[in-house]
């Protein structure tokens, strides 16, 4: 059998499964923050910045998301932003 330099692949393989286990609970976590309703989360459909919009999200007074197309913008960004906070503490 040929020898590899390096650390086991089998061990690589098993930081990188916990790391992104992670990543997804941090993901999920900054999700529903965002989209959940008032008590736990930031969604509002109706507040004093989303008069007559159907559903709005407004995390903070510059930015809120009117739309479906702004929904899915935010949580990309939301999303991708608590996924890496897993990888900050390393």
């Amino acid at each position: 059998k040929r020898r590899t330099a390096g650390f086991p692949l089998s061990l690589l393989q098993k930081e990188e499964r916990i790391i992104a286990f992670f990543m997804i609970v941090s993901m999920c976590y900054g999700l529903i923050r965002t989209f959940a309703p008032p008590p736990v989360g930031l969604y509002t459909s109706a507040s004093g910045k989303c008069e007559g919009e159907r559903a709005c999200v407004c995390p903070r007074e510059t930015v809120c998301a009117r739309n479906t197309f702004e929904m899915f913008c935010l949580a990309m960004a939301k999303g991708s932003a608590y996924m890496d906070y897993p990888l900050y503490m390393l």
